[in-house]
This record gives structure tokens, C-alpha cells and sequence, in this order.
């Protein structure tokens, strides 16, 4: 994240998952990771990097005709979404 703004600034970054495809029944977007820039101000011109893992048991669903956690085959998108404060922000 890039404070691209003229200001200090904290960027919240929430990353969702969805399965359009699939065939188990899930909400539409699914939360699977979150968090926040370190510095508390980041200064106006400052970059901070943010990673996120997400693994193959964050995608699991509830399949009741195998009464089993799986993993469905199927195509996964993700999704980021960004919570500004007092800032201007760029991802990259």
C-alpha cells in the first residue's frame, strides 16, 4: 500500500473469496483474511506491504451428502476491499 494522499494515514485491507461456480451452497463473498498497516501514520508518499496467505482450509465448505469438510473443485476468485483513514492510498 502507498499513501499517495497529502495527509498521515492507517489502510485497512479486507480480502474475500468467492466460488461462482460452485455447487455447495455459500454466501456470495466469504471473508478469509484481513489486516492493517503497521504504522499508525504512515507518512504521505511512505509504501507498506501487506500479505495475506490463504490456504486450502480457508476454503473449505460443509458438503452434507459426504458429512465431510471439502475442498470443492471449482474456480475461486478473490476480492479486495479497502477501508481508508485520513488518507489517499494506491495498491502496488
Amino acid at each position: 500500500m502507498k499513501n499517495s494522499g497529502k495527509t498521515e494515514g492507517r489502510e485497512a485491507v479486507q480480502v474475500y473469496v468467492s466460488a461462482p461456480d460452485g455447487k455447495l451452497e455459500k454466501p456470495e463473498l466469504e471473508l478469509k483474511a484481513f489486516g492493517k498497516t503497521k504504522e499508525l501514520k504512515l507518512k504521505p508518499g511512505k509504501k507498506e506491504n501487506l500479505t495475506f496467505e490463504i490456504d486450502a482450509k480457508d476454503l473449505t465448505s460443509f458438503d452434507e451428502d459426504l458429512s465431510a469438510w471439502v475442498v470443492e473443485k471449482c474456480t475461486y476468485i478473490e476480492e479486495t476491499r479497502q477501508k481508508l483513514a485520513f488518507a489517499q492510498w494506491e495498491q502496488g
